[in-house]
């Protein structure tokens, strides 16, 4: 078995993470204006997955852990279509559409195309390729080899070109040879990784930047992009600069980035994310892979710098982090085990991305080719700068080109424009006179300076927003005249920026010279910052707040929020040391009349609240808050309760722990949680974990932590993902998991839709698109005494991997039926696909010495033994229209596309049942429909030794009952139902179909 790459051990990671998506898409679309020859373009993209095999790469799981699985030539299927557009208008959505469509690591080869055909002669090509298989610096090779392939097929003959030195397998595995364990003190990954603790120690866990949204707790990735370029004439500034310096034209737009996130609220501590192509070996030069690696560059802003002096710092930290850029960003993230949310990016949240290169060229014989912009929607970091500097033949410069991509779910587009913006107006400033300090660079606009400073701060809808929220001595005889934001060089911040409240004409105290000329101005304590149309927002006090796992928390705000609980009479919270340096937030809480307090009910109120950041570690019962001689809660006194030491916690009631109001947990819930605590001990090669342990504490990173939901998958039998490890990361808090979400998930794969009565159940199979949901219906029909379960299949939440064959889907759903019915009589009834799953189901139950006393099978057909499977995919219109069949429901007379919301109204107006349909669930509906047909076309039934109750839609003509007589040795009870195949579940066919089952299984157990 060969490995993953540590880099591509990343990127699967993160898609276990977040489910299928196109975060980690790279997209290439050309226009190709001229005579294009299809079929060429097919052979020599052929070609090209040939010649690399990280192109034809899936990735397998052994027990947890992934494995390269590459595809020999003779399985390979290109992933290519042609499609007609009619303008320009369905082509941009087309290629938006396209261009975010996720793969399936396990399932789709990591590259598609897509060919546009506008015209004859005008075709738009869309190359698609997951990262995990490339990087920024394998589009110059690709794109060599498909020029050189395209011209050779045009010739009909086969392209010559120079055997590949090596494949990308051979770099996984010499990867992992030169970097060696980080226990061996005298390997290559033990020395990087030295210096690399030394570097990173006390790296801010979040850099605070201008969000105009609070971060949720699960990033949705989407994102916009605003385009940025610097002009020849700038660039070639920018390079006479470097050179000066001593340093690179990096280091230069570097520095310049630092500065404008310290202008904008970051600190003067500020980690930022850098790729480096990772190719330290000739022999990788022209091969398509991903060798990217991610640095941390902690950029050192302290002590108000010159731009010079913060240049040379800038080229003493990049080059000592070149020096050590072998240890992969997964393997320091392992060993630093910064704290672990699902909510931002380990390390860094801010990534400068830059490349130097020639103008690229796409020669293809006989056409004119051309980047078609396109853009991709997604984000993968809150903010991005990404430049590319052009260079001309001989080298000289051609500007700097690029965009800065930010997260939708924390700015505003506005805002992203306002700092691409404030980053030319800084590098204008030091440009002009590098000797400047960062404080004294100008990123306002004149216009923007005196909005700031001499309309709003004049304004007595600011100053009685700050009225009402600060804290001055009682008496001040009246309010001031003037309020200023400002930063901690009495500077103006920008909008959006948080500052500290400065005021004139009131007396608070000691005071400094105003630098906006007249009276002296006062510090009031208080933080706020400017909203884009001049209303002042107050955010607390700058006194007070903590710092908790790389968060700057008001203890105010947290408090407010739990203080919301009506069983809490007082609250308040502190932070809690342990001798390791580990702080945690801990809320003191007095109840309602002295009631008990059930710590784990206000934790799980804390988390819908308040974001994850902000919820408290543990919950403590007090019998009265103490207070100071103002009447404050007496944070000092409570932080003194809370010390501990070493790893039993020092408080009684640890987070998510079971404990909760001294009731004893469920005999259940008692041995899921023991069983837990085993796992967690073996995955991490301990004698033995308490339940009360966090994973990521006592060493889990994230590789063991798909090991632990491996194995909890073998022995609980519950599929779980790692934001629900992120989550809950102690057994306990696991455990409470589990029992929390066993009937509340609408996507698991056993649903009951009747869960009571005496007799038998009967167990529906999903359909094509896996959706169990759609046998509702039945019920009416079915007698009310008769438990009525669908199966769903596995992949619908976007976290399942979908079956790899229906022997191993029928396998599985065995195993779910027999935690309702552990043994026969069973009766099984499918749908379409569902039917074939039903019939391997029965196979297998009869082998088992089980008996099977119901097959039903509606209008479902086997796949002939010499028919050639071809491989299929479904589009997002066709899965709404099945969803729509399903449920019985027909398609809105309107013109256009259906849309997923439209869909979701209709569900919910029918009272189907299903849960709210979101973009992210058609995807996965998608995934699954694709892979179960694919599934059909390349099974072949075997024999049920029983009867079967068949069903036919008799105004359709896929198929005839006989069909199953080889597969049948029982009788074959076929009923014609006047209907087409996808409206079985339409009131009328379902009355005829209701109506003969109930009468077949009125004759059963």
């Amino acid at each position: 078995m060969i490995p993953l790459s540590f880099a591509q051990q990343r990127l699967w990671f993160l898609a276990r993470l977040e489910g299928i998506s196109g975060t980690y898409n790279m997209t290439m679309p050309l226009r190709l204006s001229g005579a294009l020859d299809h079929d060429a373009l097919q052979a020599a993209l052929c070609d090209v997955v040939l010649r690399h095999e990280s192109l034809r790469t899936l990735v397998a799981e052994v027990d947890g852990e992934p494995v390269q699985r590459i595809v020999d030539a003779s399985e390979l299927a290109m992933d290519f279509r042609v499609l007609p557009v009619a303008g320009e208008e369905e082509l941009a959505g087309l290629l938006t559409a396209e261009g975010g469509r996720g793969f399936d690591l396990s399932a789709d080869l990591p590259l598609r195309a897509r060919l546009f055909a506008v015209s004859d002669t005008e075709h738009v090509l869309l190359l698609v390729i997951h990262h995990i298989a490339c990087d920024g610096w394998s589009l110059d090779p690709l794109v060599r080899d498909v020029s050189l392939a395209y011209a050779a097929r045009c010739s009909w003959t086969e392209p010559d070109w120079e055997p590949l030195p090596v494949q990308y397998a051979d770099y996984a595995l010499w990867q992992r040879e030169l970097l060696g364990q980080e226990d061996d003190p005298d390997s290559l990954a033990s020395q990087q990784l030295t210096y690399w603790r030394a570097q990173l120690s006390g790296v801010p866990a979040v850099l605070p930047l201008p969000l105009d949204r609070p971060r949720p707790d699960v990033p949705s990735h989407r994102g916009g992009a605003v385009p940025l370029r610097l002009d020849e004439h700038t660039h070639r500034q920018v390079t006479e600069l470097a050179r000066a310096c001593g340093v690179s034209v990096f280091m230069v737009v570097q520095a310049a980035f630092a500065a404008l996130l310290n202008r904008v609220g970051a600190g003067t501590d500020i980690p930022v994310g850098v790729p480096v192509a990772g190719r330290t070996d000739e022999g990788l030069t022209d091969l398509v892979g991903f060798f990217v690696n991610t640095l941390v560059l902690r950029n050192d802003l302290t002590g108000n710098p010159t731009f010079r002096e913060l240049l040379t710092r800038t080229r003493d930290t990049s080059l000592a982090a070149l020096d050590h850029q072998d240890l992969p960003f997964d393997r320091l993230v392992e060993a630093l085990n910064p704290t672990r949310s699902t909510a931002h990016h380990p390390l860094f949240q801010v990534m400068l991305a830059f490349q130097s290169s020639p103008v690229t060229r796409f020669p293809l014989p006989g056409l004119d080719v051309s980047v078609h912009p396109t853009p991709n929607g997604t984000a993968k970091f809150d903010l991005c700068l990404t430049l590319d500097e052009q260079l001309t033949d001989d080298g000289t410069p051609a500007g700097l080109t690029g965009e800065l991509e930010y997260a939708t779910d924390l700015f505003d587009h506005t805002t992203a424009q306002a700092l691409t913006e404030r980053f030319r107006r800084l590098i204008t400033a030091v440009l002009t006179d590098p000797g400047r300090r960062l404080s004294q660079l100008e990123d306002l606009s004149p216009e923007e300076r005196r909005r700031i400073t001499e309309e709003w701060s004049t304004s007595g809808e600011a100053v009685a927003a700050w009225g009402r929220h600060h804290r001055t001595p009682t008496g001040v005889p009246a309010g001031p005249d003037r309020l200023y934001v400002l930063d901690e060089g009495l500077r103006p911040v920008p909008v959006g920026v948080a500052g500290e409240v400065y005021v004139t004409g009131v007396d608070l105290g000691p005071s400094v010279a105003c630098p906006f000329g007249g009276d002296r101005m006062f510090r009031t304590g208080d933080l706020a910052r400017w909203r884009a149309d001049g209303r002042l927002q107050p955010l607390g006090r700058a006194a007070g707040r903590v710092t908790v796992g790389g968060f700057r928390i008001d203890p105010d705000e947290v408090e407010a929020g739990l203080r919301r609980h009506p069983a809490l009479d007082a609250v308040a919270v502190a932070v809690r040391e342990e001798a390791s340096g580990q702080r945690d937030l801990v809320a003191f809480a007095v109840t309602v009349d002295g009631a008990a307090l059930d710590p784990s009910a206000v934790l799980g109120f804390a988390r819908e609240a308040l974001p994850e950041f902000m919820v408290p570690a543990a919950v403590v019962a007090l019998d009265r808050m103490p207070v100071t001689a103002d009447g404050e809660p007496d944070r000092a006194a409570l932080a003194a309760l809370s010390v501990g030491s070493g790893r039993q916690p020092a408080l009684p009631l640890p987070a998510d722990g079971p404990r909760g109001g001294g009731e004893a947990a469920p005999e259940a819930q008692a041995e899921r949680t023991a069983t837990l605590c085993e796992i967690f001990a073996e995955v991490l090669g301990m004698d033995e974990v308490e339940d009360w342990e966090d994973f990521f504490d006592l060493g889990g990173h994230s590789l063991l932590g798909m090991r632990l939901l491996s194995r909890v998958r073998e022995q609980v039998g519950v599929e779980l993902s790692l934001q629900t490890l992120f989550k809950a990361p102690t057994p306990a808090a696991l455990a409470e998991h589990l029992q929390r979400t066993a009937d509340d998930d609408p996507l698991r794969p056993l649903i009951p839709l009747r869960a009571t009565g005496n007799k038998l159940p009967l167990f529906c199979v999903h359909p094509g698109a896996g959706i169990g949901w759609a046998y509702s219906g039945l019920l009416r029909h079915i007698a009310p005494d008769r438990p009525l379960h669908a199966l769903q299949a596995h992949g619908l939440d976007g976290v399942r991997q979908p079956a790899a064959t229906v022997e191993a889907m029928a396998a599985a759903y065995i195993d779910h039926l027999r935690a309702v019915q552990p043994h026969g009589p069973y009766h099984l009834l499918g749908w379409s696909f569902g039917g074939v799953v039903a019939q391997e189901m029965a196979i297998r139950l009869r082998e088992a010495g089980e008996e099977v006393a119901t097959l039903a099978l509606l209008d479902a057909y086997p796949v002939g033994p010499d028919d050639e499977p071809e491989r299929v995919e479904i589009g997002e219109q066709e899965v709404l229209r099945t969803i729509l069949d399903f449920f019985g429901q027909d398609a809105p007379e309107a013109d256009g596309p259906l849309s997923t919301q439209r869909v979701g109204e209709i569900l919910a107006a029918q009272g189907t049942g299903f849960p709210g349909l979101t973009e992210g669930r058609v995807q996965a509906i998608a995934t699954v429909q694709t892979n179960n047909v694919n599934l059909l076309n390349a099974h072949r039934p075997g024999r049920f030794d029983g009867d079967v109750v068949f069903f036919t839609a008799a105004e359709d003509d896929i198929g005839t009952v006989d069909e199953w007589r080889p597969h049948v040795t029982g009788r074959l009870h076929n009923h014609d139902v006047p209907c087409l195949h996808k409206d079985m579940m339409r009131p009328e066919p379902l009355e005829v179909i209701g109506q003969t089952m109930a009468a077949w299984l009125a004759e059963q157990p």
